[in-house]
């Protein structure tokens, strides 16, 4: 029976990036799956192979991701999560599997879900998170906390939940095609993940 680890990890903490490191190197398994898009995987691998250093922020919710998590510990870009998962992977020559939908995917699950007043009032959602004061305590519920902010709107939940079924489906082809996968997914994504997990009957441990 093929053999599924599921990692649960906070995006941008360093300190994650060596905990994910870690469990490659400790559970060697056949393949290692990251919840990132196939276009992602190949920016972040050619950053990882060029000189540049920490890559620039993308947007203003990621601005404040990155100052609220920053109270936790060393934060960068790319997410070491992802990165140290795909130096590890390489250096003892494991294939690297992306998760997440392509850009075209993604482009239409967004247009499917994200309505028209969603979209205009993105502005106001901005302010809301720049003035909220979060209470979280550690970096688990930082993360959580700020999900459930940005994806306050239903379209935006609908959208995530699209996202987690298609990793799982993802992740259920990757069972089939390896005898022990590693599939790391950012921490928010994970319970839903978990649900698809279930209904398929997929068996996983996670670390």
């Amino acid at each position: 029976m093929p053999e599924l680890i599921l990692a649960g990890a906070i995006r941008g903490l360093v300190s994650e990036g060596k905990r994910i490191a870690r469990i490659v190197d400790e559970t060697r398994p056949d393949a290692v799956a990251l919840a990132v898009s196939p276009e992602g995987l190949r920016a972040m691998e050619e950053h990882l192979n060029s000189e540049d250093e920490n890559a620039a922020l993308e947007n203003f919710e990621e601005e404040i991701y990155v100052a609220g998590l920053e109270a936790f510990g060393e934060v960068i870009k790319p997410p070491p999560c992802f990165s140290e998962a795909w130096k590890s992977a390489s250096a003892i020559d494991l294939p690297v599997e992306p998760l997440d939908m392509n850009d075209d995917k993604y482009t239409n699950a967004f247009c499917r879900n994200i309505s028209t007043l969603e979209m205009v009032s993105q502005g106001r959602c901005q302010r809301r998170i720049a003035k909220h004061k979060f209470q979280a305590t550690s970096p688990k519920e930082f993360v959580l906390e700020f999900d459930s902010i940005v994806n306050r709107q239903k379209g935006h939940q609908k959208l995530e939940r699209e996202r987690e079924e298609y990793m799982v489906m993802k992740i259920n082809k990757l069972t089939n095609k390896y005898e022990k996968v590693l599939a790391v997914v950012e921490l928010e994504r994970v319970d839903g993940v978990k649900r698809g997990l279930d209904q398929l009957t997929i068996q996983y441990k996670l670390v």
